[in-house]
């Protein structure tokens, strides 16, 4: 890769400064935030296989007898059976006044560093283990992440190293890699489903986050799909079109899904994502032509596009 957009120089770290995590669930490029809050913290970061959790995720932490692993909008951390913090480091990380960054944040670690996960932030004295100790907590935010990572590292006498820069970049390009180039999913019934998890972002403050191609005996093409993300209201979806002898014959809208297709809908295939499917003619020579056609098909609008939608669903059946 000739840039990175994660900008990683020893010994400085990317600074993220926000109260709550960004929320992960079924966020498709999970690793890349995954590599940034653990490479600030300091945490070493451990690859592993792809979870089937709420945060698809292959990359978790380790710092000395800690393991972090990321939820939705917060991280877990556990100690090993029997260790973990003292009670009077956990105590005195409770009460530590959180640093001042705006009105709204909270007034003390413990209200982001969450004993046992608990959402009431009790004190830790209410939740040592068998061996008096603090061995699990719910973190909210950046600045927690590095202030438990910082305790561990003072009870254990560990530097503030976490993962060798090198490795960092090596991660950051074999992930982005996975996201840039299309794969293929799975193979059943003699349909291939290739996928490819870009990131396309509109003006409107939409993402396309996703697009799949599944091609039958190598030569047809049966479905197109692509995943969206709404940043500014969050939500996602997926607009999916199932086709025959090149044609539309059914459509998945999440909410709504059936034979023929939404009268209404805009374009789906426009100038931003046609160079991505592009690729699979390439890739799958053999369906190139079928292929075509179908783009063909979603780049023209439903036949009661007025420009934009009027949140109605109405659709047309397919012929039988």
């Amino acid at each position: 890769m000739g840039s990175h957009s994660l900008e990683v120089k020893a010994p400085q770290k990317l600074i993220l400064r926000k109260f709550k995590m960004e929320n992960l669930a079924g966020e498709t490029k999970a690793d890349l935030h995954i590599l940034k809050e653990l490479n600030e913290a300091g945490i070493e970061v451990i690859e592993g296989k792809r979870t089937r959790s709420e945060v698809p995720y292959t990359l978790t932490g380790r710092l000395a007898d800690w393991n972090f692993s990321r939820a939705w909008y917060y991280w877990m951390a556990h100690a090993e059976d029997g260790k973990g913090l003292s009670l009077e480091v956990a105590a005195e990380l409770h009460k530590r006044k959180y640093p001042a960054i705006d009105k709204d944040q909270p007034k003390t670690y413990g209200q982001v560093i969450r004993v046992a996960g608990h959402c009431g932030c009790p004190p830790p004295k209410e939740w040592l283990n068998n061996n008096g100790k603090i061995d699990s907590y719910h973190v909210d935010s950046q600045e927690g992440l590095n202030a438990l990572a910082g305790a561990i590292r003072t009870l254990h006498n560990l530097a503030s190293s976490g993962t060798d820069t090198k490795k960092i970049l090596r991660l950051y390009d074999k992930i982005s890699a996975l996201y840039t180039e299309w794969e293929t999913e799975k193979k059943e019934e003699g349909v291939e489903w290739l996928k490819k998890m870009p990131t396309i972002l509109y003006n409107n403050g939409m993402t396309v986050n996703e697009l799949i191609v599944a091609i039958k005996n190598e030569r047809e093409v049966v479905s197109i799909a692509k995943k969206w993300k709404d940043n500014e209201r969050r939500r996602v979806g997926i607009a999916q079109h199932f086709f025959k002898g090149n044609q539309i014959t059914g459509f998945n809208y999440g909410t709504i899904s059936g034979p023929g297709q939404i009268l209404n809908r805009g374009p789906e295939v426009d100038e931003m994502l046609r160079p991505h499917y592009e690729e699979v003619k390439q890739l799958r020579p053999n369906a190139a032509e079928s292929l075509e056609l179908c783009m063909r098909e979603l780049e023209i609008p439903g036949p009661e596009y007025t420009g934009k939608s009027d949140g109605s669903m109405s659709f047309r059946l397919a012929k039988r």
